[in-house]
């Protein structure tokens, strides 16, 4: 017996504003487009978080997705076999966490900006002491487990 999920009132906003920025960025053609859209992160997202706001949503539903194509980097794509190549792009995303990595363009590095507009929209929304953690994590050479 199965309990119908609540939904986010925001899904479908969020769901086409997210979409339509990924396709943008990775210039991706329509078949491309079709089948990210059935992965549906947004939709994911407005489960987890039923009764935030548009912009709270939307921030999930961005970073879902930026996560998930980073992530396929390393599981099937270029990365895969390349450890120096993955080690230049986790030091990225630490340098945008840090602030210490420049602007980075849609068009030159689809990831990094779309990682470096979400991440820039979360520290705005976060509390005083988040992005002083995240730089302090950041600034780490090894990964540590939080318990």
């Amino acid at each position: 017996m199965a309990v119908e999920p609540i939904i986010n009132p925001n899904y479908l906003r969020v769901k086409s504003k997210g979409d339509s920025l990924v396709v943008k960025a990775l210039q991706a053609d329509d078949q491309y487009a079709a089948k990210f859209s059935e992965i549906d992160f947004a939709c994911l997202s407005a489960m987890w978080a039923p009764s935030c706001d548009e912009d709270a949503l939307q921030i999930l539903a961005d970073w879902l997705n930026w996560l998930f194509l980073f992530d396929d980097q390393f599981d099937d794509g270029h990365l895969k076999d390349d450890p120096i190549g993955a080690e230049e792009e986790i030091s990225k995303v630490v340098a945008i966490m840090n602030g210490t990595w420049p602007s980075v363009s849609m068009h030159e590095d689809p990831l990094g900006f779309l990682f470096q507009r979400v991440w820039g929209r979360l520290e705005k929304v976060s509390n005083a002491s988040f992005p002083l953690v995240c730089k302090a994590l950041a600034n780490k050479n090894t990964l540590v487990p939080i318990s």
